[in-house]
């Protein structure tokens, strides 16, 4: 647990923040690291489509960061 100063350094800091974005983004982060140990239930098609992925990357049917960067600049051009 973080001590008093470090807890009230940041509660006084968001507390002067006048960007809203920036303190949506602050809660989501928030909401996220608590929720961390969360455990997701998954769809029967989220669960075949998780399957599915670890076949592709098991026959190395994968891309490369470079070439997924480039397949990706490729189809944002085509819209």
């Amino acid at each position: 647990m973080p001590s008093v100063p470090v807890r009230s350094r940041v509660i006084g800091k968001i507390k002067s923040m006048k960007d809203e974005n920036l303190l949506i983004e602050i809660e989501e982060m928030i909401d996220h690291l608590s929720n961390k140990n969360q455990v997701y239930t998954l769809s029967d098609d989220m669960k075949s489509s998780v399957t599915s992925a670890e076949k592709d990357i098991k026959n190395g049917n994968v891309f490369s960061e470079a070439e997924s960067t480039y397949h990706f600049k490729q189809w944002f051009e085509k819209r």
